[in-house]
């Protein structure tokens, strides 16, 4: 072993790897043990695998980091996967190599043990976990790198061992999938500018537009003047509805501060509410399948009186608030993201309905000015994350008698769940809003203690 902790070759060699895995990790992996009692997180395995790991990183503690060396047995769980690019490594959807009844009960049992083991509830009943209407061809939004690689600039998803070529990728809604082929066909436009993908580093957001055609967010990673002119040229012959290209200093904020450099036709998502149309702005946050949303929502509606006050944390637009009050409630929507509170105040002054936005980072800002206690309801939709610790703290010193609460991590939830100490869990119920990989929305009702 190195001063780092890894495991030399030599040492790997002498150990036995052959394992038979047993559950998946949060992000895909096959989980096992080793008769050591080292777990191993193996890309590519799935539960019922047996297989020869190859280690590619084994530190002092914690789990051991390998890939399929040599598969012994597949598990009786596998079917054939309907991406090519699964094969080559692609993360994007392990479960599309399992029976989907499989991923649902899998799904299920993962969201039992961690709020077990996390949450520390134990014989809650959770709800069998509602299939999303589509396995594939659902994702209404998409997101690419583009890198400089041996044959030139190629887009696609960082696997485990780099960029994986993306030709097609089946998650995607057939809207997205014709404009992004035609910029695949002409990579070739932006071949001269080597800095493009090496130094500037691009990433390309695709989105379904609602209205039969996808539009574009060039993002690039630059300190420094966009020269946007062969950027340009490629979008252009994508047939989108718009787009626009964006200069980011920091990549992991590219969806919350970044610079407009240059927008082309109508880079703008169209949402259908109550029988009308809400318009957002093509970096705003929108579920990503929405015909899995709109079974969410009707979910929620069904356990809130129908003509009370709503009180929607982390809105966005107000998803939840505007269906609420299209019932004849009213809700004040509180978010961080002003052009989404403003597509939400845009659709209210067409609308009529009584629903108020107001701005707040619910991480950051003084939260006493929000008085919980007056409002029926309230429902939070947190990021990754889970909620702020301002928000678990409003709304067990004032918070109304139900609380609704909305999650795509089942650890953040967990954890959450035991934060949230004023109130005591009535309904658990999971919906798969990501077929086909490993994550996993869940909807929560708790009523005050």
């Amino acid at each position: 072993m190195n001063k780092n902790g890894i495991t030399s070759l030599a040492a790997e060699k002498a150990r036995d790897n052959s394992v038979w895995v047993h559950d998946l990790s949060w992000d895909g992996r096959g989980v096992a043990r080793r008769e050591d009692g080292r777990v191993l997180m193996i890309y590519g395995a799935l539960p019922g695998d047996s297989v020869h790991a190859r280690v590619l990183n084994e530190p002092k503690k914690g789990p051991v980091d390998a890939t399929i060396g040599t598969m012994i047995q597949e598990s009786p769980q596998r079917v054939p996967h309907p991406c090519p690019h699964y094969a080559q490594g692609c993360p994007a959807s392990q479960l599309g190599a399992v029976r989907r009844e499989f991923s649902l009960e899998w799904k299920h049992n993962h969201l039992v043990e961690t709020l077990r083991r996390i949450g520390g509830l134990e014989g809650v009943f959770v709800e069998p976990v509602i299939p999303s209407p589509k396995q594939w061809r659902y994702r209404e939004r998409l997101e690419f790198q583009i890198k400089q690689g041996m044959n030139g600039l190629d887009m696609g998803y960082m696997g485990q061992s780099g960029l994986v070529s993306i030709l097609d990728c089946r998650l995607g809604s057939v809207t997205i999938r014709e404009p992004f082929a035609k910029l695949r066909e002409n990579l070739s436009i932006l071949e001269p500018h080597q800095h493009l993908g090496s130094r500037v580093p691009l990433r390309l957001l695709l989105r379904d537009d609602g209205r039969g055609k996808a539009i574009a967010v060039l993002y690039v990673m630059t300190k420094g003047p966009v020269d946007s002119r062969p950027l340009e040229d490629w979008l252009k012959t994508g047939g989108f509805g718009g787009w626009e290209i964006r200069r980011v200093r920091n990549q992991k904020l590219r969806f919350v501060s970044s610079e407009l450099v240059i927008t082309s036709g109508n880079p703008t998502v169209q949402i259908r509410i109550a029988g009308r149309d809400l318009i957002l702005t093509a970096t705003s946050f929108s579920q990503v399948n929405r015909k899995a949303a709109n079974v969410m929502v009707d979910l929620m509606l069904e356990q809130i009186n129908p003509d009370g006050r709503l009180l929607d944390l982390y809105g966005g637009y107000g998803r939840f608030g505007l269906a609420y009050a299209d019932r004849g409630g009213e809700a004040l929507v509180v978010d961080s993201a002003p052009d989404a509170l403003e597509s939400g105040r845009a659709y209210v002054r067409n609308t009529g309905l009584l629903v108020k936005y107001q701005e707040n980072d619910l991480g950051r800002d003084d939260l006493s000015g929000i008085d919980a206690s007056s409002f029926d309801a309230a429902i939070i939709d947190p990021p990754h994350a889970g909620a702020d610790g301002a928000v678990v703290d409003l709304l067990n010193g004032r918070g109304p008698e139900r609380l609704i609460y909305v999650s795509c991590h089942p650890a953040a939830l967990a954890r959450d769940l035991k934060l949230l100490s004023g109130y005591h869990v009535d309904l658990i119920v999971p919906i798969d809003m990501f077929p086909s990989t490993s994550d996993l929305e869940t909807l929560v009702i708790l009523d005050r203690k």
